[in-house]
């Protein structure tokens, strides 16, 4: 494996953040950040929209193997100098229902809590509103 893309929700908060760190962070596999409105998106990874990247974390390998949600987490944390000893304990069969349960209430709520935290989207121009659940960026 050479290089890790990581498809994050450029309209999320916490997401564009998490981008910020992990750009700072020490690797044993290269990122590659790819925002997930990119208009190139499909081109690049055919077929992506079955994963649904939109709802959960997707990460990509060079080689084409596909990791989701919690998953993703775990490969992610493991492609980090200071994150792989935590991704082993998070893949055990006893933490792995816990990883699973705190990956889904994030990823489901990710919006509300940027919204909470006061955390701007990498799309500086544009501002992500929700009302009753559904999401909808207004241009401005």
């Amino acid at each position: 494996m050479k290089w890790l893309s990581v498809l994050y929700d450029d309209h999320c908060g916490i997401c564009s953040r998490l981008r910020r760190w992990l750009e700072s962070q020490s690797t044993f596999v290269p990122l590659r950040l790819v925002p997930l409105h990119s208009p190139d998106l499909t081109k690049r990874f055919p077929g992506i929209e079955s994963f649904d990247p939109g709802e959960k974390l997707v990460v990509v390998a060079d080689d084409g193997l596909v990791w989701r949600g919690d998953s993703a987490w775990i490969m992610l944390l493991w492609a980090l100098r200071d994150g792989r000893e935590l991704a082993l304990k998070l893949s055990s069969p006893a933490l792995r229902p816990m990883a699973r349960r705190i990956v889904t209430l994030v990823s489901n709520h990710r919006l509300r809590f940027s919204r909470w935290l006061r955390l701007q989207p990498d799309l500086a121009a544009d501002a992500v509103t929700c009302s009753d659940g559904s999401c909808g960026i207004v241009r401005k």
